[in-house]
């Protein structure tokens, strides 16, 4: 007998796959402990006369090891009989008498076995006590007393049980999997369990496991593939079989598909799965039932499961009542009603059963009350009280009025099935459990309230994310988000629809609302792509309002007026005929609906392409009057026809503004009086009141040519809304009717009434467009030496050739660099350094030097030249020749310091930068620049600028601690602080050593350490808090909490929509996609970057993503690509030490080892982590190469660095000096 089948057995027996315990008992019958194991699956199952057949005739033969255990199963096998026989029950007692005092070690362990598996844990623990007390070392009694701990939610103990039991015997597939079970982390899960593959990989119970837990983290991918290896192993297995028509339903939504698929194995599970195909059969009609979206197709043949099982056993209740619930969600209500009649028969002390019988006769009766009914509900209501049904609520929903306890007894619902699943984690049970199609029907409830959307869409989330194949769902999401003006929403919106065509390439439904999307965030060429697509996977898109639409606004845009009046013509016609089913759905999408869910998938791909929402409403009646009227000389009957129908249709929503303000813009040429008439009845608290009032300026201005009228508009509204804005605006309004001097009157005003508020520039740039350039200058230096106004000075007087006044007004910035790109306006750096090297050349007389060393006699214009210094070393450093930058850098931080005008920090910092790409950091002169006197501020204390340089010099050197020391000393400066937290965060992320450091005593881990600095962090603008965000979910991230992990992964997919974090969260996505084994998405993502100019802000980021691209490539032998790839990262970052470790992967591959050791050497000399794994792997390949000196060599030197790393170093060591020797 094989030890590995007997444990496997016992993995069956636990995990309840009965058929695989019998297809490997069958294998050995002969044998009296198979037998036993056989006769144990019938008492399991509720066969007691073939277990008890069984069990005698092993009885009558055995009379050795398994004789306790088969008279303890015969003993439970009878007391369990319908009709036991106690005269046999009390001889086989006195025989169990009898033969205990006879039982051995073995026998006693086959009887615990067999009373736990019978669920008769107390006495199963008694008999497993007593073995340890002959043998501590029992394999069989260790498992149960483990099991049992398992049961009982000790699961720490029981990981230790389990852990211990396979010391004892490796072998042992229920104790290897007991500790993947038990342990909290899924990748730790994940890994175990692929080690147990490797170790055996033609076992299907650790791919079972694999699959439980992938499918726990909705890894839908991992879990088709894995479901297709166990196809491989065993074609009739059931786990893949279900796992497979799971992924076409859940997933794909490819119901169709799905139904064929599911008919497949119903004759196989007829066949194999034995003794009772039954309990297979109810459980796949259960799970397809309530995640199908009440598709008929699914529900025919999950109603056909169900039928088998009740009819194989007719007196059992929940087979009828799952029948019955089954013909409920097909529509067949009487035969719903009869089989509930039928279970009550056997039950009538079931509250569930009665109310849902109460629920299928309201149905019938057409939701309509009656005094059966009545009764039964009020019978109901007070048994269950405390816990109402949800069939039972629904019923009474129907009969309230108030939508605040309409809304009330929802919640309750959506929070009673949430708390069913709150403990357990996501898998096919939970689906059971939560119900999704009565969700889906509570949802149905929630749409026909007002102002529902957000726990609407909050629902659909949840139910999206659970079932990504519920079209119906999703696409009832995206229309609701459709709803919510903002681009988060247009986002999510995005993000929905792109899902479903990655699944459905050929969805027309979904390019047709993605078009939508577009063209209402303006971007016209992909809508159009779009709307091709759709057409071209469905013509008869031509009939619809929504395409019409789109077409219309498409063709307005391109500036063909003539063909989108027709479309949008084609829109309205369409609407009013029998093909649109209204205007535009005055309720939420699926109100209209009046039973069952609502949520079919052609009713609501019907209502979507033939229902407009009034925003799409408006904006088809604005660009059909406005091209109208541009089309047409004089007016015309039809344009006022559209205009009324307009007014009418959108009179009461949000949009009667949009329309007044259409039909002023329209008919400003001809009736200019009845337009300003609309608008000035907009009201002063619609967020459109200013463009309005706007509108009404312009008419007076340009049609009745009243500019008096015109600055009155301007005045009416500073008046009765005395802002600065309105300041701002009435003096522009002076500014167009060439009024300079009541412009500046009005900022004057302005200033007097808020002080706070300095006007300083706007009076300037009015004297500058006015030719007073002296008045302008007047007002610049009013304003301040900083910031803008300062720069636009210097610009001013480097258009009048003052060029010794504009690098004199330079210098009094206070961040002198920020002048570099404002300078250069356009990003062009060769601009920028030419205009620097013109202020420098203007004082020294010489030749701009812009590409090579400083132009002579730059270092003796003292702090004059400086600024423009400093702008021509950061123009030359973004233009990526780091070597002159370096000189220019250099240059500005020793003269500083020689004419003592104090560190020049900034100059400083950035020259750091670039020695470290240049990994010229220890042979440059930061060392000698950080010892000078003036690196002590006033009483011996570091500047903040001086601790930043110091820290970046030291993290850059590979000591994080005495960075993060430095660092914080500078955090709370205004100027460095900012950029100090940002390196803390990311020192902490790279390095988990630094937990427990004295910067946070007591703070837990390095992670705890990095949310903490976050925390303290104040961002002062977009990018800062751009940066703050992505550095929160790259914690997240590195987390590894499931539900972090999500939220992370969610949070990168949105910053990834942003140009300004695009890079940080396509690099943040990659990284999760690579933790989910999902490299080719993450590959897919890094793909889109290779190309990406560098820049300095997103340069870490940036070679991040070239670098884990690279990887990603070796991993798949695409070698050349990446070594490309890896030589681009070094010619913008020379200290890169991951790129030597994968250039010299790259070496290995290619067998050249010479190659491969010399850039191990590299990454060695240049990394800055005390992990053991370059050393080890270049020790390796120099015992490899059989350099046994060198190998030992590499081990000592890493022994010396860090003793703890000795362990992992020690074989290499061993081996190289026993080659030696021999």
């Amino acid at each position: 007998m094989s030890s590995m089948e007997k444990y496997l057995i016992y993995y069956y027996l636990q995990s309840d796959h009965s058929s695989s315990v019998l297809a490997l008992t069958d294998k050995h019958s002969n044998l009296p402990e198979y037998a036993l194991y056989g006769a144990l699956v019938y008492i399991r199952v509720g066969q007691y006369v073939e277990a008890i057949r069984r069990l005698n005739e092993l009885n009558r033969h055995d009379m050795g090891d398994c004789k306790l255990a088969t008279l303890l199963l015969l003993i439970v096998a009878h007391k369990k009989c319908m009709d036991p026989d106690f005269g046999t029950i009390s001889e086989l007692e006195l025989s169990l008498k009898q033969a205990q005092p006879c039982s051995n070690e073995k026998s006693l362990a086959l009887a615990a076995l067999g009373l736990y598996f019978t669920r008769h844990v107390d006495k199963a623990i008694g008999f497993a006590e007593k073995v340890l007390k002959l043998n501590s070392s029992n394999v069989e009694a260790r498992l149960v007393l483990t099991w049992t701990e398992l049961s009982k939610k000790q699961t720490k103990n029981a990981n230790t049980g389990f852990q211990a039991i396979a010391t004892l015997e490796p072998k042992c597939i229920p104790a290897l999997i007991g500790d993947v079970l038990t342990s909290t982390d899924r990748s730790e899960q994940l890994s175990k369990l692929n080690r147990i593959l490797v170790q055996y990989p033609t076992l299907d119970a650790p791919l079972i496991e694999k699959l439980a837990v992938c499918l726990s983290g909705k890894d839908w991918i991992e879990c088709n593939e894995l479901s297709e290896r166990l196809a491989r192993l065993n074609e009739n297995s059931s786990v893949a079989n279900k796992m497979k028509i799971f992924h076409l339903i859940n997933v794909q939504g490819n119901y169709e598909e799905g139904a064929k698929q599911l008919l497949t194995p119903y004759s196989t599970i007829l066949e194999h799965e034995m003794p009772d195909p039954c309990p297979v059969l109810f459980d796949w009609s259960k799970l397809f039932a309530r995640i199908c979206g009440r598709n008929k197709s699914i529900l025919s043949v999950t109603l056909k499961f169900v039928q088998h099982c009740a009819h194989s056993q007719l007196n059992s209740v929940p087979y009828l009542k799952e029948l019955a619930y089954q013909h409920y969600l097909l529509g067949q209500y009487d035969q719903a009603l009869r089989g509930y009649r039928s279970a009550i028969k056997l039950d009538d002390s079931s509250v569930e059963l009665l109310s849902e019988l109460t629920l299928a006769q309201w149905e019938i009766g057409a939701r309509q009350m009656n005094e059966q009914i009545s009764q039964q509900l009020d019978l109901l209501t007070e048994i269950s009280s405390k816990s109402p049904s949800p069939h039972i609520t629904l019923i009474q929903i129907s009969q309230l009025s108030s939508q605040t306890e309409i809304r009330s007894r929802l919640d309750g619902i959506v929070r009673s099935q949430m708390s069913l699943v709150a403990r357990q984690p996501f898998g096919y049970q939970y689906l059971i459990d939560l119900n999704v199609d009565l969700l889906l029907t509570v949802l149905a409830e929630y749409l026909k309230l007002s102002d529902s959307t957000p726990v609407c869409i909050s629902l659909l989330v949840h139910l999206t994310t659970l079932c990504p194949g519920l079209i119906p769902a999703a696409l009832l999401l995206a229309r609701l988000y459709l709803t919510i003006p903002g681009p988060d929403s247009a986002n999510q919106m995005k993000g929905i629809l792109g899902r479903l065509i990655e699944t459905r390439p050929e969805y027309s439904l979904a390019h047709v609302m993605l078009c939508l999307v577009c063209v209402r965030e303006n971007e016209f060429d992909k809508a159009s792509q779009h709307l091709e697509l759709a057409l071209s996977n469905d013509l008869k898109l031509i009939e619809t309002p929504l395409y019409n639409a789109m077409k219309g606004l498409i063709e307005d845009h391109k500036g063909r007026l003539v063909e989108s009046v027709h479309s949008l013509k084609t829109t309205r016609q369409l609407i009013q005929s029998k093909k649109g089913t209204r205007y535009f759905s005055g309720s939420q999408p699926g109100s209209q609906h009046s039973s069952g869910t609502g949520f079919e998938l052609a009713t609501i791909e019907q209502e979507i392409l033939h229902t407009l929402d009034p925003t799409t409403l408006c904006l088809v009646y604005q660009k059909l009057c406005s091209n109208l009227s541009k089309t047409q000389t004089q007016p015309s009957e039809e344009l006022d026809k559209y205009i009324g129908e307009a007014s009418t249709l959108l009179k009461g929503t949000h949009h009667w503004v949009d329309v007044s303000l259409m039909i002023a813009e329209v008919k400003e040429k001809t009736d200019p009086k009845y337009s300003l008439e609309l608008l000035s009845k907009v009201p002063e608290q619609h967020d459109k009141y200013i463009q309005a009032v706007e509108s009404m300026a312009s008419i007076y201005l340009n049609r009745l040519r009243s500019p008096d009228n015109y600055i009155g508009c301007y005045k009416t509204l500073l008046q009765k809304t005395p802002s600065t804005e309105n300041y701002v605006r009435l003096a522009e309004a002076y500014l167009n009717i060439q009024d300079a001097d009541s412009a500046v009157a009005t900022y004057e005003t302005a200033r007097r009434v808020n002080p706070s508020v300095k006007f300083g520039v706007k009076l300037a740039r009015i004297f500058v467009k006015t030719h007073r350039y002296e008045a302008a200058i007047r007002c610049y230096k009013e304003e301040g030496s900083g910031g803008e106004g300062a720069i636009e000075l210097a610009t001013l007087y480097v258009g009048l050739g003052h060029l010794d006044v504009a690098r004199e007004t330079l210098e009094g910035l206070e961040r002198p660099v920020l002048a570099s790109p404002v300078l250069a306006k356009i990003s062009d750096w060769k601009s920028c350094e030419s205009l620097c090297s013109q202020l420098l050349n203007s004082n020294s007389g010489g030749a701009p030097g812009v590409n090579g060393a400083p132009p002579a006699g730059i270092t003796s214009t003292g702090s004059a030249a400086t600024t423009a210094r400093l702008m021509l070393a950061d123009a030359t450093f973004r233009r990526g020749d780091f070597q002159s930058a370096s000189d220019h850098f250099a240059s500005i931080v020793s003269s500083s310091q020689e004419q003592g005008q104090g560190m020049n920090y900034t100059a400083l910092a950035r020259y750091i930068e670039i020695q470290r790409r240049l990994a010229t950091l220890k042979e440059g002169r930061v060392t000698d620049m950080l010892a000078g006197k003036v690196g002590r501020g006033v009483g011996g204390v570091r500047p903040p600028g001086y601790c930043y340089c110091q820290g970046l010099f030291e993290w850059y050197s590979g000591n994080p601690l005495v960075a993060l020391g430095w660092f914080n000393r500078a955090k709370h400066d205004s100027e460095w602080g900012q950029q100090s937290l940002h390196n803390m965060v990311e020192i902490c992320l790279a390095n988990p050593e630094v937990a427990g450091s004295s910067i946070k005593p007591g703070n837990g881990g390095a992670l705890e350490m990095a949310d903490s600095f976050i925390k303290e962090m104040n961002p002062c603008s977009l990018e800062e808090d751009w940066s703050c965000k992505l550095l929160s979910n790259f914690i997240r991230c590195a987390s590894l909490d499931r539900i972090e992990f999500e939220m992370a992964l969610n949070e990168f997919t949105r910053l990834a929509q942003n140009e300004g974090t695009r890079v940080g969260a396509s690099l943040g996505l990659a990284k999760c996609y690579v933790h989910h084994n999902q490299s080719s998405r993450a590959r897919n993502i890094l793909k889109l970057l290779a190309k990406t100019p560098w820049t300095f802000e997103e340069a870490d980021y940036l070679e991040s993503c070239w670098l884990l691209l690279a990887e990603l490539l070796i991993q798949d032998s695409k070698l050349d690509r990446a070594a490309t790839l890896i030589q681009h990262t070094l010619g913008y970052n020379k200290s890169s030490a991951k790129s030597y470790e994968l250039l010299a992967n790259i070496a290995e591959s290619r067998d050249e080892l010479d190659t491969a050791v010399k850039y191990y050497n590299q990454a060695l000399r240049l990394g800055v982590s005390s992990e053991p794994g370059l050393s080890l792997k270049l020790a390796s390949l120099l015992l490899r190469m059989r350099r046994y000196g060198d190998a030992m060599d590499v081990c000592m030197s890493a022994r010396r660095k860090d003793a703890s790393t000795w362990h992992a170093h020690r074989t290499v060591y061993e081996r190289a000096m026993n080659h030696l020797r021999t």
